[in-house]
């Protein structure tokens, strides 16, 4: 998906017609998706489609990007800041609850003048011509249309495009349905980085650990808690030094700094968050 176009401004566009949903493999910048990092893109967008389809969403076009897929929603809005936002909320949720290690929703084409591939043309990314692939829109909506019968001969049946806009009040309530992103106190984060803590946090509701404080270091995002094995501290004080935490494209962590507790045993301690983990959610009624 390319930036927005400096050569014209979003205001520049009266209407909204369609809705972009772009899912691409994860990889690094300026290289080709292999066939099976693409093919995950593609268990992704079907996977929203199916969602969307549950949610009474008319059918999208789907279309092929050379390295990841598109569905495309025909739409019928005004270019206005509140369709904008409404745009922007919805693509966040999708992301949030869609995008994953593999393949992650873009939420970023949110804005009027974004741009896309024209379906046809060859993504060239990377070194490697036998990973450069042409686009395609694969496809369209179509119903069938009974013409009447004309002359004596037989009705005859045409195939339309099917293409109808989303009602602005189902998109509305797709965004009250999907986890959209909110402010936190913990300061600017990614979408996966608010999926990640989320999931930390109700880890820490689910095996009854008190969070005493939420707060950000860096690309670390600390939880201060009273340790599971607060028993064997032997303190009175509030402060437990105990902490979980998230570190950005690394994962969990767990940590406890008083000399006395027990999760510094050698047999039976909490060495690593996987133990503190297995200490508070010993069924694991917390899926990953």
């Amino acid at each position: 998906m390319y930036k927005a176009s400096g050569r014209f401004k979003k205001t520049d566009y009266a209407r909204r017609q369609l809705l972009l949903v772009d899912c691409d493999p994860k990889r690094p910048a300026d290289t080709a998706a292999s066939d099976v990092q693409k093919a995950t893109a593609k268990l992704q967008v079907l996977a929203i489609r199916e969602y969307l389809r549950t949610l009474e969403f008319p059918e999208p076009i789907l279309c092929d990007s050379g390295n990841g897929y598109h569905l495309l929603y025909a739409v019928n809005e005004p270019n206005d800041e509140r369709t904008e936002l409404l745009v922007k909320n919805f693509l966040a949720g999708l992301s949030v609850k869609f995008s994953n290690e593999d393949s992650q929703v873009d939420a970023g084409n949110f804005e009027a003048n974004r741009i896309c591939k024209l379906y046809g043309s060859v993504a060239r990314k990377g070194d490697d011509p036998s990973l450069w692939r042409r686009s395609a829109v694969l496809e369209v909506p179509t119903r069938n249309t009974e013409l009447p019968a004309k002359g004596g001969h037989s009705r005859e049946t045409v195939v339309d495009v099917d293409f109808e806009p989303i009602p602005r009040a189902l998109l509305e309530a797709a965004v009250a349905e999907l986890p959209v992103p909110r402010d936190t106190k913990m300061g600017e984060m990614t979408l996966d980085d608010i999926r990640k803590t989320d999931w930390l946090r109700k880890l820490c509701e689910v095996g009854q650990v008190e969070i005493l404080n939420e707060r950000r270091k860096g690309k670390y995002f600390v939880f201060d808690i009273v340790c599971p094995r607060a028993a064997s501290h032997g303190s009175t004080t509030g402060d437990t030094s105990t902490i979980v935490s998230y570190e950005r494209e690394t994962g969990y962590g767990f940590k406890c700094l008083h000399g006395s507790c027990s999760s510094h045993n050698a047999v039976g301690g909490i060495k690593r968050f996987g133990d503190f983990r297995k200490e508070v959610d010993p069924k694991r009624l917390m899926s990953d």
